[in-house]
């Protein structure tokens, strides 16, 4: 099951981490060194990074200058897809691979088999549950574009920013499949935009999340639930997805209902009891879950039959 995403104040201090690891690595080198990212969240971790080690604006300006290696940053290399693009953009480059997090085997391939690369270093390490038997990497590598130096199954890890992008092997289709998200839209910037929502000025602390391991994607203008441990995948369209983005976008029954009363000519009463009976559907499907009180849309005596 996926883990909550790795917040600002932790990726800070991986990177202060990264920081004295690279530090120890370069030695009289780093004033030389030049310093890339890979896109995007390399780029956010990069930010950090230039403040823990003091670099020069010059330093991240032209990976070509400088008598010292280059260093590419990155937030989470999985399978090297980037590692490798990256290393054909540089040439014949000093290079020294700098990741928040990567698999210790993935970086020793990154060395062994690339003769430029000198060093791959990682603040932590990526788990891997299994690597693929060597059929599976076979028929992975035919289908992934690219140079790729580990093929298996790893955490599924995110970022307060965005999700690593992964492909999953759809054996129905035949195909395979990238637009999958683990994170919540309350969770990750890069999957809340995903939803086009509403950013409120002040922080609203949502009442309802997708409960762990619960899979989910935009299809045009639907969005899709998938349950894993049923196996059993949901479309909600129309007013459906209306409510489910409205539940994502925080706050409670009663900030849904003003949000969507704002949209759709419907009795007021008749959406709130409508929305009741969609998080209940939801909470019995095993596709949303409660994760903090709730403001009562109606008295103790009330009902909402």
């Amino acid at each position: 099951m996926p883990e909550a995403p790795i917040s600002y104040q932790q990726a800070e201090n991986l990177s202060a981490r990264l920081a004295d690891k690279l530090r120890r690595h370069l030695g009289a080198d780093l004033p030389a060194s030049r310093f890339v990212a890979c896109p995007r969240g390399g780029f956010i971790v990069l930010g950090m990074l230039s403040y823990c080690l003091g670099l020069e604006k010059s330093q991240l300006e032209d990976p070509a200058g400088g008598e010292g290696p280059v260093v590419v940053v990155d937030d989470c290399a999985i399978s090297g897809a980037q590692s490798g693009a990256m290393i054909e953009r540089l040439g014949s480059k000093r290079i020294v691979f700098a990741h928040l997090f990567s698999h210790p085997r993935l970086r020793q391939n990154l060395v062994d088999r690339e003769p430029n690369v000198e060093a791959c270093i990682a603040a932590k390490d990526l788990r891997a549950y299994r690597d693929f038997e060597p059929d599976e990497r076979a028929a992975w590598a035919e289908r992934l574009p690219g140079r790729r130096y580990w093929l298996g199954v790893a955490e599924q890890l995110a970022f307060a920013w965005s999700e690593p992008r992964v492909v999953m092997w759809n054996a129905r289709t035949g195909r395979l499949e990238d637009r999958w998200h683990w994170s919540s839209p309350r969770a990750c910037l890069a999957t809340r935009s995903v939803l086009d929502p509403p950013f409120p000025e002040g922080e609203i602390e949502g009442v309802y999340d997708l409960p762990s391991g619960v899979l989910w994607k935009r299809d045009g203008e639907a969005i899709v639930l998938w349950n894993p441990q049923t196996d059993h995948v949901y479309g909600l369209e129309d007013i459906a997805c209306a409510m489910w983005r409205s539940l994502m976008s925080g706050g409670d029954l009663e900030a849904s209902a003003v949000r969507l009363g704002a949209r759709y000519e419907v009795e007021e009463g008749q959406l709130r009891r409508d929305l009741r009976t969609f998080v209940d559907e939801l909470s019995n499907l095993g596709l949303l879950v409660e994760v903090g009180p709730e403001k009562a849309l109606v008295s103790p005596t009330e009902t909402w039959q």
